[in-house]
């Protein structure tokens, strides 16, 4: 307490001090097994440790404890006092831990931490542990989604992620796809056409086409609703019409633009945005595909 007290007052305690501590926990448990069962006296150590004058040590520290005490579980309040400490000495160390042990990958406590850090860099070394394949875990969705956060707050993040999805070679590039489709970035609409057409799957929802093309507005005379309001895209499907082939299954850019003017006609168009998405390129538009069963001359 007195330790804790001297760290909330803004005091820098040296490690050896909180090292000591956890010593004498785990020698006098050698007497009373029951302060490790229990292990709040530990925990209450453990606690101080990003807050001292070495924290890059923490790791250390954590793995030269008996295995039950390096669960993820048992360090639930340590990992989450991390996200107190701005440094990168406690990120790097937060990161180690996982290198130690694989099971933090798999433990939402580790993976909030990291990503409430708020940093370009544990965002960038969480995708890249995503990509490798460390990250997925039973939750392909939930992976996905926390990707997808950490794009929306980092531009330079978006950028190095197009680029390994440009690539496509990765095992994981299904789940950054996915990630990607959670956006509202017409660049990032554009690359998926180009992995749906690359990999002839399908990654490209009609979600995510709306939140390119439209916004939500609170409406003013609803509480608690909004107003779906048209983004001007004409850019967006003057590419995706010289992205078409033959607008059959496997034409992407032909879907999404069936897609957007389903979505026009459905909640309207900006007055800016014309019908046709590229009348000088002289590319017809829809793309009428010829009936097969048609006979000669009907």
């Amino acid at each position: 307490m007195l330790v804790l007290n001297l760290i909330l007052s803004g005091e820098l305690i040296p490690f050896g001090v909180v090292q000591a501590g956890i010593d004498d926990v785990f020698e006098q448990a050698k007497k009373d097994a029951w302060l490790l069962h229990e292990g709040w006296q530990l925990k209450a150590w453990l606690l101080l440790l990003p807050f001292t004058d070495h924290p890059a040590q923490l790791a250390d520290a954590i793995a030269a404890m008996p295995s039950r005490q390096r669960e993820p579980r048992f360090l639930e309040e340590m990992i989450r006092a991390t996200e107190w400490v701005q440094t990168q000495e406690v990120e790097d160390a937060l990161f180690k831990l996982a290198e130690n042990d694989a099971a933090f990958y798999a433990d939402h406590i580790w993976r909030d931490a990291v990503r409430r850090r708020g940093t370009l860099t544990s965002a960038r070394r969480y995708l890249d542990l995503a990509m490798e394949g460390k990250l997925e875990a039973r939750d392909h969705w939930n992976t996905a989604h926390e990707i997808a956060g950490l794009l929306s707050k980092h531009s330079e993040l978006r950028e190095y992620a197009f680029g390994l999805l440009k690539d496509g070679a990765s095992p994981q590039t299904a789940l950054l796809a996915n990630a990607v489709a959670e956006g509202n970035d017409p660049e990032g609409l554009i690359l998926l056409v180009e992995l749906e057409n690359k990999l002839h799957r399908q990654f490209i929802s009609s979600r995510t086409i709306e939140a390119v093309v439209t916004e939500h507005v609170p409406s003013e005379q609803w509480r608690g609703a909004f107003e779906v309001v048209p983004i001007t895209a004409t850019e967006l499907r003057k590419k995706l019409l010289a992205m078409t082939t033959d607008g059959g299954p496997r034409d992407s850019a032909a879907r999404v633009l069936r897609e957007i003017d389903r979505i026009r006609d459905e909640n309207g168009g900006p007055e800016d945005e014309p019908r046709h998405p590229d009348l000088v390129a002289g590319k017809p538009w829809p793309i009428i595909m010829p009936n097969p069963h048609a006979e000669d001359g009907r």
